[in-house]
């Protein structure tokens, strides 16, 4: 009943019909489900223990390596849809034109979440999220550090800092990779500093692909209270990574196999 109503967005009417049981059974058996997922996202969403080995993903790619070697993911924001009465969803509503929620990600080259913050308004600039995150040590956001006397970085686009630890794109310059397959090469070294930069980082965008594309409740959230939609995203991102390392997933493959590859939700505005 719960990968159902996630996985398709459907409400509980449906789900009642599909199982032949009553709506007050399928309401409580989706919340206790839904506890034990954020249980199991304590162990899903978490970085790496260590950060002395090359990823895969770096090593094997001469676009990259050895150049972006000390790289250790990629960060960034996504809107996801929320369900908020009309009185309350001024500040939820962006650039989307319709009530989101901020949610700042982490993310290795191996399409797993590794940090997630939550529950900010669709308002909020990535670069506040981002400033409150590394000032509240509460969050135990995966900090770059150094190892072997060599410091280890995140990726970032332009709604972030360049800052020791996260590097961000050159400026005034193309940057992403659909820009330069309709204007043709990078032109000069900042150029191809952003198209490797772009292309790597691109990570990250397949993640969100991915995620958005398998939990269509992520497209469809129902009406319950904001702690809960919450708590639902929570639970679609530690499948996510549930299944990235148990299950074999068409979208994941697809990933793998071409680095374009970008699913797109279906009902995405």
């Amino acid at each position: 009943m719960f990968l159902m109503t996630l996985g398709h967005g459907i409400g509980n009417t449906i789900i009642q019909e599909q199982f032949q049981h009553s709506g007050e059974t399928v309401s409580r058996q989706f919340g206790i489900v839904l506890k034990k997922m954020i249980m199991l996202a304590f162990d899903e969403i978490r970085p790496l223990e260590e950060y002395n080995e090359v990823p895969d993903y770096i090593r094997s790619n001469h676009k990259y390596w050895p150049y972006l070697k000390d790289c250790i993911g990629a960060i960034d924001g996504t809107h996801v849809r929320v369900s908020l009465q009309v009185d309350e969803q001024n500040p939820y509503i962006g650039r989307k034109r319709f009530p989101t929620q901020n949610i700042m990600v982490v993310c290795g080259f191996d399409m797993l979440f590794t940090f997630v913050w939550q529950g900010w308004e669709g308002t909020a600039h990535d670069t506040r999220i981002f400033l409150e995150v590394i000032r509240n040590t509460e969050l135990k956001f995966p900090r770059p550090r150094d190892v072997d006397n060599v410091d280890k970085y995140y990726l970032v686009d332009s709604g972030y800092p360049n800052m020791m630890g996260y590097l961000a794109l050159f400026m005034g310059e193309r940057y992403h990779l659909q820009e330069f397959r309709s204007s043709g090469q990078p032109k000069s070294s900042r150029e191809t500093f952003n198209y490797v930069h772009s292309s790597l980082r691109s990570v990250i965008e397949h993640c969100f692909g991915v995620w958005k594309a398998r939990w269509r409740i992520l497209q469809h959230m129902p009406n319950y209270n904001f702690d809960k939609q919450v708590a639902i995203d929570t639970a679609s991102l530690a499948l996510h990574n549930f299944m990235r390392e148990a299950i074999a997933f068409v979208e994941f493959e697809s990933c793998d196999e071409n680095q374009d590859y970008v699913p797109e939700p279906e009902d995405e505005e």
